[in-house]
């Protein structure tokens, strides 16, 4: 196995953790393996530039009742990696999941670039368990 398919597999594996130990030394290890500089779009919400602002968007998910991502199909082409996941969470007591096309650029042991393509986009922004105003604040131009 590569490198970049390490990186996105560890990436994804403490996803799960994170959400189900509430540990901080596991959300820190995953938050290591995100550029500062990261490019990331959850199409078609807007595009999101640097580390920061992806964590503050991650952070929306902290009231995760559960969550779990599984990566189905891996494969890579240099430094890029394209995932097919099935992830499914809830919050406030609402489920939500579906499948999950990414493609993610990863160099020097961090991922770069990340763009998913949801198949439920529509259920997920109909379901109203996001915060008030989570769509209106991550939607628009890219």
């Amino acid at each position: 196995m590569s490198e970049q398919i390490d990186v996105v597999r560890q990436y994804f594996d403490t996803m799960n953790a994170a959400i189900a130990e509430r540990d901080p030394a596991i959300i820190e290890s995953r938050r290591r393996l995100l550029a500062d500089d990261i490019v990331y779009q959850n199409k078609p919400l807007r595009r999101i530039n640097g580390k920061t602002e992806l964590l503050r968007w991650q952070s929306e998910f902290a009231g995760c009742d559960f969550m779990r991502g599984e990566i189905r199909h891996i494969a890579q082409d240099s430094d890029w990696v394209l995932t097919e996941r099935v992830e499914e969470w809830s919050i406030r007591g609402v489920g939500v999941g579906g499948e999950i096309m990414g493609i993610l650029e990863v160099r020097e042991g961090q991922i770069h670039t990340w763009f998913d393509h949801m198949s439920h986009f529509g259920e997920w922004q109909a379901s109203g368990q996001m915060p008030d105003g989570f769509f209106s604040r991550w939607s628009g131009p890219e």
